[in-house]
């Protein structure tokens, strides 16, 4: 889909409260899945971005990007 992931608004990104630890090479494409609203968090405001995903969360992530940026 050529979708620039760089860039995005900190608000929603900001509001997470371990967002100290994403990597620091995740840290732009994150902030844009999360300001884009492909990635919503864990529902408890966190990422919890050094744990491995369900194959659920996985199917809910391509369907947030396919229904916002198709």
């Amino acid at each position: 889909k050529k979708v620039e992931t760089s860039g995005g608004d900190t608000a929603k990104f900001d509001t997470f409260t371990d967002k100290g630890s994403v990597s620091d090479w995740a840290k732009e494409p994150m902030i844009w899945a999360t300001s884009s609203e492909i990635i919503n968090g864990m529902g408890d405001s966190t990422l919890a971005p050094q744990s491995s995903s369900t194959r659920a969360q996985v199917a809910q992530l391509l369907m947030n990007f396919d229904q916002k940026l198709a």
